[in-house]
């Protein structure tokens, strides 16, 4: 097993490397040696490769570390590469210091037609490689998981595999990530986007990071394995030692675990530093790999709760609660009767042993327990003589997911007032967007604004709505895993006063439920939603339980239908009824157009809303 003591760095090429960068930071410049001038007759330094190696784009670097970057306070593309050639070819210690940086010296030995000196001397790079091997390559995907600030967006990382020095096949997670302790989420935005966090690069047995996801946390883990050649995948392990002692930060915006994955990848093919944009997430990594026709294979590990729900669908009620009924009795013999199939007892099967290790990993059942279900489930598998395979990979797809950030505009008519809808989504989604490839319908919105500029003689600006941070999760409850629905809203947006006036408070709010499947198509919820707001110097608190519908149709179409009751906006003591639809049509993945009418009415007073808008997905 590979251990921690692997990506600790220590001996006299270290001491030499902070010698040479403190002299080359201090001393003054000197004339460019034979090899640095040759370097930057091929313009290397302005290569993608080589600003990928740097983790940097358009001369902007992103690591900070003076021992990561040579060229200290005077960074540049052009001054890195002089000061790494030097340290690399026209120093005494360049034997060890290749050790220190073994992928910009493979590089730039190649890009200069060099002889590659032994690596013998690196003892511990050596031992890196031997213990860590990279035969096959895979970017992992963690699902998302909304509960939690650090992985709502999910997770995104590399898995080395091959055989090591003992002829075992392992494997090794590298994860780039930060630690998040409470639920502050202000304070978490304000330190993740303008101060930076602390960055965390991890080398760890991968079947120990697979089982959190998949046991603790009942996350999905999607494997894509990549195609890279030999050279590409030992210039990407050589960089992974090099980021072993560096200090990194972590910067929700434009440095975070999908971002440095990028990063990394470009070493070996440098098209993915074209896929760095202002925020990238998780998924925008994978489907970069699936555009550049890197992806050989994909593979799904579901979590037993996710596995238990997608058979769950696949089955009748009643063989739902036969199957829930025998796990519990610890008795599977009722699964088989003359009248099914077996097809049909072969599903039930595969049911009632997902389903006890759902329960085994909910300390519900003991392993005794579990492993008396498995058995009986073995037998009866043994039996029908046939084998059976379920395409799990197919059932739900995050690559075919639309791209999560959003630009939009359209008109919006108020009480006969019309305006024009700017509006801007950084990350994430909206309940109105396509909801096919997740369970449920999820509503993640991070920086949401949307303005409303009037198209009156005198033209003037208005924020419709803002969400710092928004999130929601209609999950269907069933039979066998429950399933608690809710949501969670800080930001700005609408709220009336007594005489139905409207007017943008702060807000925060919250609420939790149950949702339900009707049919495959249509699912039903309800809310008990409370918050508190803050408008014109009034802060008050205020309730509004919620009941809906949501429609997936033909044609790539979802209508929401929601009805709320809210009980003192605006501090009034008054109530007032809000009836919302919205009809989606999804043209395509990145576009989509969207029609919207919301009512407000109490007594004999009433607001009238209808909204029409264009969406593009990015």
């Amino acid at each position: 097993m590979l251990v921690s003591s692997l990506f600790n760095y220590k001996g006299s090429s270290i001491a030499s490397f902070i010698i040479f960068s403190f002299l080359s930071f201090c001393s003054p410049a000197k004339e460019s040696s034979p090899l640095v001038q040759e370097a930057l007759s091929k313009n290397l330094d302005k290569s993608l490769v080589w600003q990928s190696l740097l983790h940097a784009k358009e001369g902007q670097e992103n690591i900070f570390d003076t021992g990561f970057l040579l060229s200290g306070a005077r960074f540049s593309l052009e001054n890195e590469l002089n000061a790494t050639i030097n340290f690399l070819f026209n120093n005494e210690s360049s034997k060890t210091a290749i050790c220190r940086f073994p992928a910009r010296y493979l590089w730039l030995s190649k890009q200069l037609n060099l002889q590659v000196k032994s690596f013998t001397n690196c003892l511990r790079y050596e031992k890196f490689k031997s213990l860590a091997p990279l035969d096959d390559l895979h970017l992992i995907y963690a699902s998302e998981n909304l509960v939690s600030p650090s992985s709502m967006m999910g997770h995104i990382f590399l898995k080395t595999q091959g055989k090591n020095i003992h002829q075992h096949e392992v494997s090794h997670s590298l994860s780039f990530f930060t630690e998040v302790e409470g639920f502050n989420v202000p304070k978490l935005i304000f330190e993740s986007v303008f101060l930076g966090k602390k960055g965390y690069f991890s080398l760890n047995p991968y079947h120990e990071k697979e089982r959190i996801y998949l046991s603790e946390e009942q996350r999905n883990v999607w494997s894509y394995l990549l195609t890279f050649s030999d050279w590409q995948k030992e210039l990407l392990q050589a960089h992974l030692w090099e980021l072993k002692d560096t200090q990194l930060s972590y910067f929700f915006h434009d440095y975070n675990c999908a971002t440095f994955t990028l990063y990394v990848l470009a070493v070996a093919d440098s098209r993915f530093l074209d896929f760095i944009s202002s925020i990238d997430s998780p998924l925008d990594v994978a489907k970069a790999a699936k555009k550049l026709n890197l992806i050989e294979q994909t593979s799904l590990t579901p979590s037993n709760k996710w596995k238990t729900r997608m058979l769950n669908d696949a089955l009748s009620s009643k063989d739902v609660s036969i199957t829930k009924a025998a796990v519990k009795n610890r008795d599977l013999s009722p699964l088989v009767t003359s009248l099914d199939t077996s097809e049909q007892i072969y599903l039930k099967n595969e049911l009632a042993s997902t389903y006890a290790y759902y329960l085994f990993e909910e300390e519900v059942f003991a392993k005794g327990t579990l492993n008396g279900v498995l058995s009986q489930a073995d037998d009866i598998s043994k039996s029908l003589n046939q084998d059976f395979t379920i395409g799990l990979s197919e059932y739900k797809d995050p690559l075919k997911s639309q791209d999560d950030t959003q630009l939009y505009s359209g008109f919006v008519s108020i009480e006969g007032q019309e305006y024009l809808q700017i509006g801007f989504l950084a990350a994430a989604k909206k309940r109105e967007d396509d909801s096919r490839q997740y369970f449920g319908e999820t509503d993640l919105r991070l920086f949401d604004l949307s303005l409303l500029l009037s198209l009156e003689k005198e033209p003037r600006l208005e924020l419709d709505e803002f969400s710092l941070y928004a999130v929601s999760a209609l999950m269907p409850w069933d039979e066998l895993t429950g399933g608690i629905s809710g949501r969670f809203n800080l930001g700005a947006k609408t709220h009336f006063n007594k005489d139905l006036e409207r007017g943008s408070a702060l807000d925060i709010s919250g609420g939790l439920g149950l949702s339900y499947q009707l049919v495959k198509d249509v699912l039903t919820y309800s809310l008990f939603n409370a918050g508190h707001g803050l408008r014109a110097g009034k802060s008050y608190l205020y309730t509004e339980p919620e009941i809906g519908f949501v429609v997936n149709e033909v044609f790539d179409m979802k209508s929401i239908l929601s009805f709320n009751h809210i009980w003192n906006q605006d501090k009034s003591g008054d109530a007032y009824l809000k009836l919302n639809f919205n009809q989606s049509l999804y043209l395509n993945k990145a576009i989509g157009f969207f029609l919207g009418y919301e009512r407000v009415w109490k007594d004999d007073l009433k607001q009238e809303r209808f909204d029409m808008r264009l969406k593009y997905y990015f």
